[in-house]
């Protein structure tokens, strides 16, 4: 598959799955999608409606996205938090805007 259409696989996998059926996303996935790519593919679930916090909190534990320090990365997860109204990501999103002084990654956040 190409860099593209492996994104957007994995933004429908994870878009069109019901929590009370199993994850979709093997390790061997989660291992095999770079860095790029997952910016990518949290960017089009962000352009996605919001999403169930159920389903955020496995995603986010599979994907390791709490312990990412990958500014990109956490940004754009934070905002996908914060569309969803999940109310343990405003004390981190509060924090990074604090820490981050990289204007148009933080922008966006300031506008939900």
């Amino acid at each position: 598959m190409t860099y593209i259409k492996v994104c957007l696989d994995f933004t429908k996998r994870f878009i069109d799955w019901r929590e009370n059926t199993p994850f979709p996303f093997t390790d061997e996935d989660v291992s095999s999608l770079k860095t790029r790519q997952l910016i990518y593919t949290l960017q089009n679930i962000i352009a996605k409606k919001p999403q169930n916090v159920v389903k955020l909190e496995k995603f986010e534990v599979k994907f390791g996205l709490k312990s990412t320090n990958n500014t990109n990365i956490k940004c754009r997860w934070l905002r996908i938090g914060l569309q969803a109204h999940w109310e343990d990501k405003v004390k981190e999103t509060v924090e990074i805007m604090r820490c981050t002084l990289r204007k148009i990654l933080t922008t966006p956040i300031r506008r939900i």
